[in-house]
């Protein structure tokens, strides 16, 4: 997999950018193929979240030393390190970079391309990240300064309510490790695979979330025969 360690401005512009547009323009963004996955992430370069002093790394840039992240501490689960790369990807589509809301679009337009799981963990990634400003008063300290100033726009720490709800949902555990690796990735200087890299680990995520659907088809139709 990690086999081309080099990002260059041109492996950049070999992504068309029609599908980036098309896509903005959509009241509910969806993609559809990998190809525009990769064309979308792609259009994350020099491209920032909520700029703060002294980060200079862009969403593209965040994107891959996410996945790789995720990639170190999971090396086994290719869905959370899909769901690393693609996390911000609401900012994208929406054309916003400070999107206080890039979470739920992203989630919806990954769903059914790359799945529930991954879509689900892109979703909580900033619910991961108030959960534990919330639980760890030195997570609060620890975070760069741009998630921390977003944090705020993002809702802040959780009431207690909230933090008992996120605690049950299906995923949090995994969403607490794919913010783990969201939040080491904001180092200018780190070279880690490039996005060419991550093709073959897309593809089979993708190919996975086909069939998944197909056995759920499948299995409905079983239960509507034997009705």
């Amino acid at each position: 997999m990690f086999t081309e360690w080099s990002l260059t401005r041109r492996s950049v512009s070999a992504f068309p950018t029609t599908a980036v547009a098309t896509m903005r323009a959509m009241p509910t963004p969806q993609i559809a193929t990998v190809e525009d996955l990769f064309a979308v992430l792609a259009s994350g370069y020099r491209r920032y979240e909520d700029r703060a002093p002294g980060d200079d790394v862009d969403l593209l840039t965040h994107a891959l030393q996410a996945a790789h992240e995720a990639y170190l501490i999971r090396p086994a689960d290719e869905e959370i390190q899909v769901a690393a790369l693609v996390h911000d990807i609401g900012h994208l589509i929406s054309g916003h970079d400070s999107s206080a809301d890039h979470a739920r679009l992203g989630s919806a337009a990954v769903r059914a391309l790359l799945g529930p799981r991954v879509a689900d963990l892109v979703g909580l990634h900033i619910e991961a990240k108030r959960f534990l400003a919330t639980e760890d008063d030195q997570y609060w300290a620890g975070l760069p300064a741009g998630p921390r100033r977003s944090l705020i726009t993002q809702g802040g720490l959780l009431t207690a309510a909230q933090r008992r709800r996120f605690e049950r949902r299906r995923h949090s555990l995994d969403a607490v490790v794919l913010r783990s690796a969201d939040d080491r990735a904001h180092d200018l200087g780190r070279v880690v695979p490039s996005l060419l890299s991550w093709r073959p680990v897309l593809d089979s995520v993708a190919a996975a979330a086909i069939r998944d659907r197909q056995l759920a088809l499948e299995a409905l139709e079983l239960m509507a025969v034997w009705r």
